[in-house]
């Protein structure tokens, strides 16, 4: 989502529960969070105002852990709020990683508070990495999980040579890749897309 301050907000969530219930909340969550950004609000503000909505409507036994991202798209600059929610990571080009901060904050929904950010910056040649436990949990054939300890071993080389092929095809003027990025930046900003 693009913030009236010109930074691009990256959401990630884990709606504790399954089925109809944490589809509802999720598209919530979605509905309200475009809304709050779209009015200029400050991030801590977002989870604020979007923590007292679900700690007065989701039951009891019901939880969302969020990752919120602010991305000067100019500078690197990142300012992120976690609730509750696996740390990312950035990926470098050379296959190094580094985990960000881990959550001060609690998890939405559970009682009013208020919630801090931090700073940090991504570099041109990083990519920011936002996961939920699904990826985690995933086994291999001999019914191990990844786990989150694994995750700073992926070699991130081919992710970062695809991320450089992009930017070098936006920087080819050439019509076909005009066409395509004046496509592309239509549909990212347009409102209606989900």
């Amino acid at each position: 989502v693009e913030m009236s301050d010109g930074r691009v907000l990256c959401t990630i969530a884990d709606v504790c529960g399954k089925g109809l219930q944490a589809a509802l909340v999720t598209f919530s969550i979605h509905t309200m969070i475009r809304a709050l950004a779209d009015y200029g609000r400050d991030l801590t503000e977002i989870i604020e105002r979007l923590n007292s909505h679900l700690s007065e409507y989701l039951p009891d036994d019901s939880f969302v852990t969020m990752l919120c991202v602010a991305i000067d798209p100019r500078t690197g600059v990142m300012e992120y709020v976690n609730c509750g929610h696996l740390p990312p990571y950035l990926f470098g080009p050379l296959g190094n990683s580094r985990r960000l901060s881990a959550s001060d904050n609690p998890p939405l929904g559970i009682a009013p508070s208020r919630f801090s950010s931090r700073q940090d910056r991504l570099a041109k040649s990083e990519i920011l990495f936002i996961y939920t436990d699904g990826l985690t949990e995933l086994c291999n054939g001999a019914r191990q999980m990844l786990g989150e300890e694994e995750l700073s071993g992926i070699d991130t080389k081919p992710l970062v040579g695809h991320l450089a092929a992009w930017n070098y095809f936006q920087s080819v003027s050439a019509p076909v890749n005009d066409a395509f990025i004046k496509t592309w930046k239509t549909y990212i900003k347009n409102p209606k897309r989900v």
